[in-house]
């Protein structure tokens, strides 16, 4: 069984360990007064892979946390919450991510509390290099992330 490392990038409160713990409700959080302060971890099989999936935490001044999880990457995925601004802290992390050169997906998370932002993702990631999927959905839904994974195996197929 191939062994993935898939790692998860995003702002604070975009929705990372809500998307993790739904793929794997035992997966490991740390977390302090309700923010994850260092990373998730957690393990799933899927249809002959291994997925070894990382959660990156979002605030800034953990910038030496997500530039070691993005070591050995194989494929990454941005999770951005369409109810906020696409801003210069989304744009910092981004330039990270690619910074890793590994294809990656963009999980456009929709709260249900929030509102849709109005500007267009093709608009939102015109700096910087397209995105081999673009899923959007809730990272609370089964159905949502499950499609995620499915891209993810589909990303190793063709590579």
């Amino acid at each position: 069984m191939p062994k993935v490392k898939v790692v998860v990038f995003g702002k604070g409160e975009a929705g990372k360990s809500t998307l993790i713990k739904q793929l794997i409700p035992d997966a490991m959080n740390v977390e302090h007064e309700g923010r994850t302060v260092a990373m998730d971890h957690g393990t799933i099989s899927y249809e002959g892979w291994a997925f070894h999936i990382f959660g990156t935490p979002g605030q800034s001044h953990f910038t030496p946390v997500r530039e070691v999880l993005a070591q050995g990457v194989d494929v990454a995925v941005f999770v951005n919450d369409s109810s906020r601004y696409f801003d210069e802290e989304d744009k910092g992390i981004m330039r990270e991510m690619n910074a890793a050169g590994v294809p990656y997906l963009f999980f456009i998370n929709h709260k249900p509390e929030g509102k849709k932002e109005r500007r267009s993702t093709k608009r939102l990631l015109e700096d910087f290099p397209k995105p081999v999927k673009i899923i959007e959905g809730s990272a609370a839904s089964d159905k949502d992330v499950k499609a995620l994974l499915e891209a993810v195996k589909e990303i190793l197929q063709d590579t």
